[in-house]
């Protein structure tokens, strides 16, 4: 094959793109000799990533068997990559990427030299939500602005001297001259350079990879998510198209999810690329018509915005699952939490003990905290979406599990008491008291072998207190010692995991039964949304809040301060309005 063939899978939520792209791979794998290492698939986010080399794997369309023996699941796994990850691949001149290659979460103190420096502010946790909240305000330092615009700017795929000039036009505002930013983009990335090895962020070895023409050694690429590209990553699928060294390129994504414009991302580079195949996937597997509807009723509102042509798929015998769309106003922490908690009870958990039963979704990482703090003071265990926080550190779940036990008067596993002791004051003692115990050890071997701590052994470790005063004497932050009081007091799932929490553009690619998404947005969004710049985007993320729900959506009204988006002004869209307030079908 001397042209690379261009294939275009596009489709709405859970309509199946990525089965469609790992059914690509089956088939050409099996009639036209692919073999494992002749293949990358390429996601956006570490979670996407994650979720299809799981899928590549427990299809076994690659016999490792066939492959030399120390060829194993991992390289399989290395099949699937980010977009970046690949270009990184490319690259000899990144010899060691894991000293090489930086990021602010992973190498902040390289990030906090270069501010102070240059008489910079800069703080290495902003991206934290909590930490928002707890500050009482969302302000940015001028360097974390700086590193943001750099980034931005890049993403535009633009000549340096260009890229220089664009800073009067980007979205990032520094309140210095615009000659002294131009200033100190040189001095960082000059920074970089002059380090005994030298140092890349992402963007920088994807510019080398399209300096030097870099193209994967491969013969067949996946694409996943392809509307969420920014300029300069459409630039290096075009170099990867036109090399004629790839014989099948299969692009998936949906031009109604495209929700990264704040990275430069466009729906038109999915719309407008030339193909010479276009398969097309109407039916969404995921979400059922209830939720459909609200769907389409947020697309249709906005004239600006391509109709996708998205229903519920039947399933067998051709029942088509109804599900649950309600709108519902909290007002208050305590309603919130008490939804949650009447949410895990009506919903069964997922078969896999990792993923979420529960989703609350915001619109901005402020929400996310105001959130997060109100299910916190309410007892209510959760964990995170992205990685921007560990609300639920395990120590912490462990010892609530420990003394739950304890105040039920129950017996309480093994691995939460010895938890419990580690994280106490003056442990040692503890474990001594907790070991010389004038009580017979008594213990019960389940199916995985856990002994059983009975109530009044936990108790000898900690004389004349309760498992409420127990919390006062535990080695944790004050944040955390008041989380413990609250799950106390808490009948909530003592599994943090099964509830989770994140913005609504962390959820993207992901689904759980249950959804709840928030009306409530910010009066920055509010103004641009009404001046029609962000106003087909708005819709397009709210689109994707909606369609993470594979059982029932619940669009909150009324909990956070700020003006609620037009979007839901007369209820729910897509239902009539004698049920907008509530709608509920059994499925």
């Amino acid at each position: 094959m001397t042209e690379t063939h261009i294939c275009l899978v596009h489709g709405a939520p859970g309509c199946g793109k990525t089965h469609t792209l790992l059914d690509a791979v089956e088939d050409h794998a099996a009639n036209d000799d692919v073999g494992m290492f002749d293949v990358y698939l390429a996601n956006f986010t570490n979670n996407g990533r994650e979720a299809t080399a799981d899928d590549l794997i427990e299809r076994g369309v690659f016999d490792l068997s066939q492959y030399p023996d120390e060829i194993g699941e991992d390289d399989l796994r290395s099949r699937c990559r980010t977009l970046h990850s690949i270009a990184l691949q490319c690259c000899p001149e990144v010899e060691n990427p894991q000293e090489q290659v930086i990021t602010m979460d992973e190498e902040p103190t390289f990030y906090e030299e270069f501010c102070r420096e240059h008489g910079l502010a800069f703080e290495a946790k902003k991206t934290n939500p909590l930490e928002l909240i707890r500050s009482g305000r969302e302000s940015t330092p001028r360097g974390n602005k700086l590193f943001a615009l750099d980034q931005w700017l890049h993403a535009q795929y633009l000549p340096s001297a260009d890229r220089l000039a664009k800073v009067t036009k980007a979205p990032v505002e520094i309140e210095l001259a615009n000659s002294r930013i131009r200033e100190l983009l040189q001095a960082w990335n000059e920074y970089k350079c002059e380090r005994m090895s030298r140092r890349f962020e992402h963007h920088d070895y994807v510019d080398i990879c399209l300096e030097n023409g870099y193209v994967p050694d491969v013969r067949f690429l996946g694409i996943d998510e392809f509307q969420d590209l920014s300029p300069v990553e459409y630039a290096l699928f075009k170099l990867w198209r036109d090399s004629g060294q790839l014989d099948w390129i299969y692009i998936a994504g949906d031009v109604n999810q495209s929700i990264y414009s704040f990275r430069c991302a466009s729906p038109f580079y999915l719309a407008r690329t030339d193909v010479d195949e276009r398969r097309y996937l109407t039916d969404s597997y995921r979400c059922p018509e209830a939720v459909s509807a609200v769907a389409r009723g947020i697309l249709e509102a906005e004239d600006s915005i391509t109709r996708n042509i998205f229903r519920t798929a039947q399933r067998s015998h051709g029942h088509t699952p109804e599900g649950v769309a309600r709108m519902r106003t909290a007002t208050d922490d305590e309603g919130m939490a008490q939804a949650v908690r009447e949410a895990l009870d009506t919903h069964e958990n997922p078969d896999d003990d990792e993923k979420a039963t529960v989703y609350l979704l915001t619109r901005t990482n402020y929400q996310l905290g105001v959130l997060s703090n109100a299910l916190q003071r309410h007892g209510v265990p959760f964990d995170a979406i992205g990685d921007k926080m560990d609300p639920w550190p395990e120590k912490v779940v462990d010892c609530l599990i420990a003394l739950r036990a304890l105040r039920r008067g129950t017996p309480a596993p093994q691995g939460p008491v010895d938890t419990l002791l580690d994280v106490a004051t003056n442990s040692d003692l503890r474990k001594e008291r907790f070991e010389g115990a004038d009580i017979d050890r008594q213990f019960r071997v389940d199916l995985e072998s856990d002994a059983v701590y009975f109530p009044k052994r936990v108790e000898a470790a900690f004389p004349g207190r309760s498992a409420r005063t127990i919390v006062d004497v535990l080695d944790l932050t004050d944040y955390q010692q008041d989380m413990l009081r609250g799950a106390l007091e808490s009948d909530a799932s003592p599994y943090p995991e099964r509830i989770q929490v994140g913005t609504i553009h962390e959820a993207k690619g992901l689904q759980a039964p249950c959804v709840f998404l928030f009306t409530e947005t910010t009066q920055n969004i509010m103004d641009r949304y009404r001046s029609g710049d962000t106003r087909a985007e708005e819709h397009r993320i709210y689109y994707v809040g909606a369609t993470r729900a594979s059982e029932s959506l619940h669009v909150v009204d009324g909990f956070f301060d700020g003006p609620r988006i037009p979007i839901f002004a007369d209820g729910l869209p897509g239902h009539a309005t004698e049920t907008n307030t509530e709608q509920e079908a059994a499925d």
